[in-house]
Order: C-alpha cells, then sequence, then structure tokens
C-alpha cells in the first residue's frame, strides 16, 4: 500500500516501523518489506492497521473537540487528511473512524461529513 508509511508516520512519527511492527505483532523486517514493496501488507495486516489509525484519529478528534468546547454539542470538526494520504485512504480512516464512534452510541450525523 503506498499509504502504509504516511499511516505509520501518522501513528509514530518518523521513525515509525519498529513501534508498527509491535503494534502489528510482526517482526521490524517483515514491515520494511511491505514499505519497500517487496511484499504486499495482508488484508488482516491492513484492517488492523486502519483500524489503529482510526482510534488514534478519533482520540485526536475528540480531544481537539473538547479543547474548543465543541464537544458537549456533539459536534467534531474532521480536520483535513495528512498531505501524504490518498483520498481514498482518508475516506477509508474516517468510515473506520465513524464505526468506532457509533460503537459508542456518537451518531456520526452529530459530527458532520466525512
Amino acid at each position: 500500500m503506498s499509504d502504509l508509511a504516511a499511516i505509520g508516520r501518522f501513528l509514530h512519527g518518523e521513525r515509525w516501523q519498529s513501534p508498527l511492527s509491535r503494534d502489528l505483532q510482526v517482526a521490524t523486517r517483515t514491515v520494511q518489506r511491505w514499505a519497500a514493496g517487496d511484499n504486499d501488507v495482508p488484508d488482516g495486516a491492513m484492517s488492523d492497521l486502519i483500524t489503529l489509525a482510526a482510534c488514534r484519529y478519533v482520540e485526536q478528534q475528540v480531544k481537539q473537540a473538547a479543547q474548543n468546547g465543541l464537544w458537549s454539542s456533539g459536534r467534531i470538526e474532521w480536520k483535513a487528511q495528512p498531505a501524504e494520504w490518498s483520498t481514498e485512504t482518508d475516506v477509508i480512516i474516517k468510515t473506520r473512524a465513524a464505526e468506532i464512534l457509533g460503537s459508542v452510541g456518537i451518531h456520526t450525523s452529530l459530527i458532520g461529513a466525512i
């Protein structure tokens, strides 16, 4: 996936490969092979990666909404996608984030368009 590095940096900063390997419970060398394009990221690992990114995204959005006094109104402003992410990845992550919020009773219509 071309967005693997962008998601890795979103989650862990510039030195993302080792922490991401721990998150996904795979060898660092495996993540390095994915990043180099030597191997494809398996569907299960990609699903886990999207969920990790969505959870972090939700965490950041809720924290920002609380700091800006918007949480009590049930309103979250979705920030723009990281410049490195493709639009497709942005939609996938925001969709998963909406599912996460929905699972705790926050309806996506209260937080605006994704």
